[in-house]
C-alpha cells in the first residue's frame, strides 16, 4: 500500500512538472544588466519590460544591489523602473499605535509611470540603465 501511494505521488508530481521548462510557451531570453541612479547602484527596486507592440506579456523582476536578471521575449520593449526609500525623519502613523518609516518613490516618473526608456531584447549582452535625477 505504501509503495502505491509513493508511486501515485510521483506520478502526480511528474504531471505537474510537465510544461514548466523553457521549451514550452513563447521563446524567451535571459535579460541581465545593472541600474544606477545618479551614479549609485539602485539598492532595491523593480524593473519591467513591456512589449512595445503589445504582442507579448510583460516581464520583469527585482533589482538588488544594482543588478537584475529575468527571462523576457525578444523584441522592442518599453522599460519601467521603480524604487522606494525611507524618508528620513518621517513616520507613517495612519495605523493607531504603530509607526513605520514613510517611504517614497525616488525614481522620476520619466523612468516609470511616464517612461521614456526602451530596450531591445536580442541577445546575451547586458542591458544597463544609468538614471539621473535631472
Amino acid at each position: 500500500m505504501k509503495s502505491r501511494c509513493s508511486l501515485a505521488l510521483f506520478a502526480v508530481a511528474s504531471l505537474l512538472l510537465i510544461g514548466c521548462g523553457k521549451t514550452s510557451g513563447p521563446e524567451t531570453q535571459t535579460v541581465t544588466g545593472s541600474v544606477t541612479f545618479d551614479g549609485t547602484p539602485v539598492a532595491e527596486g523593480e524593473i519591467v519590460f513591456r512589449d512595445a507592440a503589445g504582442q507579448t506579456r510583460s516581464c520583469g523582476g527585482p533589482i538588488k544591489d544594482g543588478k537584475y536578471s529575468f527571462d523576457a521575449s525578444p523584441g522592442s520593449k518599453k522599460v519601467e523602473i521603480t524604487a522606494m526609500r525611507d524618508v528620513p525623519g518621517k513616520m507613517d502613523t495612519s495605523n493607531p499605535g504603530v509607526e513605520v518609516p514613510l517611504r517614497e518613490q525616488y525614481i522620476p516618473a520619466n523612468y516609470n509611470t511616464k517612461s521614456t526608456l526602451t530596450a531591445e531584447v536580442s541577445g546575451s549582452d547586458p542591458i544597463d540603465f544609468e538614471l539621473t535625477s535631472k
